[in-house]
């Protein structure tokens, strides 16, 4: 594998390959052209594949650039390209080994500091893990943004203030501290990079259908904290982490290189009974020179275990960043993402009440073995399933058992029903949920909780298509009683 030693590309019309055209990838090409490249798309649909979305026909006749469809080895190998620029998801093991290549996340890096080289005050902070990253960085910006801090969020993040911010999109921020969401996919095919911050709020099994080993999945994530200023990290990984580091660590606190410690408190009194105002209770340590004062910060919203992981981690980020903005920070919110762990309604029946909760995004068995903890006491009838990508569920076989019973749906129901004995299969989202109320009825069961554990493919395009999908079947059942 030949990787680019050298980071820093001359302009002038120079022909770049951008391999996979995403919305990351389509970024990338838009960024080529304003920097003064000239951009060849490679992409793997077929062309008409491609065009069935709008937004790509769109795409097309606005770029007009060279694309090649349904690529080969071959056509990397014979185009006339000075290097390749991989988007999000791509394999750099794809590349020819006699061409160069780099990641989006180094060129964006390398981009924003030639664009930004006079004052080269950039703060990039990676926000990565298995769970949470998406949460942890919508914490750490709303903190920048109620201490009115400047900063750009983007990455895998989705839309930012109604638009998609991807990581290209950094490039041409007037920003000075750049906060990314960032996936194992982009981080493994990242070399150059020198993050002010790289923040880990988990690492777990997952991706093993992208991944070689789990030692590759493990390495992607942390390989960047011998480039990084300061680390984030969970209490139970920082025994891989040279000494150097100088960490300190004690019930479970997220940690980093400068000494200092985020500690879990534990809960407060929830005197309303709604689960939106629950608090969780965090101490952070200020260090000076001279001393060491305690802060404590109040959490609302927070319902499981990974609201407080998350709560510690954007804390630390901000740490990280600068510890004076935590001085006037006395409360954050957890704010329950669209189809994560969020409370769709309720059915009511005779004598009782069902409550209905949408965990769609939940992709792998840590997030569901969390949305069952937090619904700990109660009567619980679930819907899981989709494809395992390689998972062993019987790591979280306590928490399944914790189940009245499971409806299974997707690719791989078969396999799971066999860590489910009090379970029935299913051929569609939509039977399950009918045969989930009307156990939940006879049984006078508390909740119905969709937290499928799996990858939404090939049934549906992605995890929010999916909790939108059961939202509108559920909806519907709502709106009749």
């Amino acid at each position: 594998m030949k990787t680019s030693q050298n980071t820093y590309f001359e302009r002038g019309k120079e022909r770049v390959g951008v391999i996979g055209l995403g919305v990351s990838g389509k970024r990338l090409v838009e960024a080529l052209i304003k920097l003064g490249f000239e951009p060849i798309g490679f992409e793997k649909k077929s062309k008409e594949e491609f065009l069935e979305d709008e937004e790509n026909e769109k795409f097309l006749r606005e770029k007009k650039i060279e694309i090649v469809f349904g690529y080969s080895e071959k056509d990397l190998q014979n185009k006339d390209i000075s290097f390749f620029v991989l988007s999000s998801g791509v394999k750099h093991d794809q590349v020819p080994q006699n061409k160069k290549f780099i990641s989006e996340l180094d060129f964006v890096f390398t981009e924003t500091k030639k664009a930004k080289e006079k004052k080269m005050k950039s703060k990039f902070v990676l926000i990565t893990g298995t769970k949470g990253k998406g949460t942890t960085t919508k914490i750490v910006s709303d903190i920048l943004t109620k201490s009115r801090i400047m900063h750009f969020v983007g990455g895998n993040i989705g839309k930012v203030n109604g638009r998609v911010s991807t990581c290209a999109d950094a490039i041409f921020s007037q920003q000075d501290i750049i906060i990314l969401e960032v996936s194992s996919f982009q981080l493994r095919s990242s070399f150059h990079i020198n993050p002010h911050t790289l923040a880990i709020t988990s690492i777990h099994k997952d991706h093993l259908d992208y991944h070689p080993s789990m030692f590759d999945y493990f390495y992607s994530k942390i390989k960047l904290a011998e480039r990084s200023k300061f680390i984030v990290i969970p209490a139970d990984l920082k025994e891989i982490f040279p000494k150097k580091f100088e960490i300190i660590s004690n019930e479970g606190m997220h940690i980093f290189r400068k000494k200092g410690e985020v500690r879990f408190e534990g809960w407060t009194e929830n005197s309303t009974g709604n689960s939106n105002e629950t608090k969780a209770r965090i101490k952070f340590l200020f260090e000076t020179e001279k001393y060491i004062t305690e802060k404590y910060i109040e959490v609302k919203g927070a319902i499981t275990p990974a609201d407080i992981t998350n709560s510690l981690c954007a804390v630390g980020v901000i740490r990280s960043i600068n510890q004076n903005i935590l001085r006037n920070l006395d409360e954050l919110t957890i704010e329950r993402r669209k189809f994560c762990f969020e409370r769709v309604g309720s059915i009511k029946y005779e004598g009782g009440e069902i409550e209905i909760i949408n965990d769609g995004k939940s992709t792998d068995p840590l997030s569901l073995a969390n949305a069952l903890l937090a619904l700990k006491g109660k009567r619980k009838v679930l819907i899981a399933g989709g494809k395992t990508k390689g998972f062993d569920f019987s790591d979280i076989s306590e928490f399944l058992a914790d189940t009245e019973f499971a409806l299974l749906i997707g690719e791989d129901r078969e396999k799971l029903a066999k860590f489910l004995p009090q379970s029935k299969v299913c051929s569609n989202l939509k039977d399950a949920v009918d045969e989930a109320v009307k156990y939940a009825k006879q049984k006078k069961c508390d909740v119905i909780i969709f937290s499928p554990g799996c990858a939404s493919y090939p049934d549906f395009r992605n995890a929010e298509e999916r909790g939108k999908t059961f939202e509108m079947i559920m909806k519907e059942i709502i709106d009749k009683k």
